[in-house]
């Protein structure tokens, strides 16, 4: 079923580009070209579906939203610095420090590098081998007993429907809306912009799947496929160290969403000590300082 779902989004949609990560960040981009690109792109395919016409206004409003979106581009580049003064400025105002603190690495970091050699290996091939192997051990070092885990799993209550509030649509479509775009593509190469244009219907089969999910207390594994990227910590230090690295997991889409609907029912009931600054909503470990 979940994989119905992505291959037809998939189908309808495309898949995201993955050389757009490669791409120079543009500042500014969300603030000033994102929306001149939308529509555009959106002016473009109506001039595609009137057989390009050389006139007229359907002709008018391609030219017209090309040139706004061209224009955005080159008032972004030209005021590169400004852009990311007023960035820095408003995200230490605002004391959103996680932002500020982003904003400061990528002016400062250079460019990303691939190494031709990590540890032992060479290659693409033998890299992507060697970290294949060493993200296996290590995920498997610590023991786990299918016996114990067995017994746990058939001794928790699954809820009956009485007991039960199921996920709605428009539950789901809240979901999407709240997630970030320009995010990596998962697994299924899909991102939360797929989703997020897929429609009303599509929402609906969403919250069909994730209610037999939590009845059952089961979720397939082709929800929780994961990529694993290695990223590096220092990127002036040795590349070719193992060690300079840490593991980034890309989880799928869908995994996401039933995390979102989880999190948005439960979070009036979490709490956390009021010692915590990391990992907070409104809090950053800059606030350590501060005592």
């Amino acid at each position: 079923m979940i994989s119905c779902l992505t291959n037809a989004v998939s189908a309808s949609i495309g898949q995201k580009n993955s050389n757009s990560s490669n791409k120079k960040t543009i500042p500014g981009w969300n603030e000033f070209v994102l929306d001149a690109k939308e529509t555009a792109t959106d002016a473009y395919k109506l001039w595609q579906q009137w057989n390009k016409p050389k006139q007229g206004p359907v002709f008018e409003v391609m030219q017209s939203s090309r040139a706004r979106y061209k224009y955005a581009i080159r008032y972004c580049r030209q005021h590169e610095s400004r852009i990311l003064a007023d960035s820095l400025a408003s995200s230490l105002s605002s004391k959103n420090y996680c932002s500020f603190w982003k904003n400061i690495s990528r002016s400062l970091a250079p460019g990303s590098t691939y190494p031709s050699k990590v540890g032992s290996a060479e290659g693409p091939n033998d890299i992507c081998n060697h970290w294949l192997m060493h993200y296996k051990t290590l995920f498997n070092s610590v023991g786990y007993d299918s016996n114990i885990m067995k017994d746990i799993i058939s001794g928790a209550a699954t809820p009956t429907t009485g007991d039960f509030m199921f996920v709605s649509g428009t539950e789901v479509r809240d979901a999407i809306a709240s997630m970030l775009n320009n995010k990596a593509a998962d697994w299924y190469g899909l991102c939360s912009k797929h989703f997020k244009r897929a429609g009303d219907l599509y929402y609906v089969i969403l919250s069909l799947s994730c209610n037999i999910m939590f009845i059952n207390g089961y979720i397939p594994a082709e929800a929780t496929q994961t990529v694993i990227c290695p990223t590096i910590k220092d990127k002036n230090g040795n590349l070719s160290d193992v060690t300079n690295y840490r593991p980034i997991a890309l989880a799928t889409v869908y995994s996401k969403i039933l995390e979102h609907i989880l999190l948005n029912r439960l979070e009036e009931y979490l709490c956390t000590s009021h010692n915590q600054f990391g990992f907070k909503r409104g809090h950053s470990t800059f606030m350590l300082s501060y005592f």
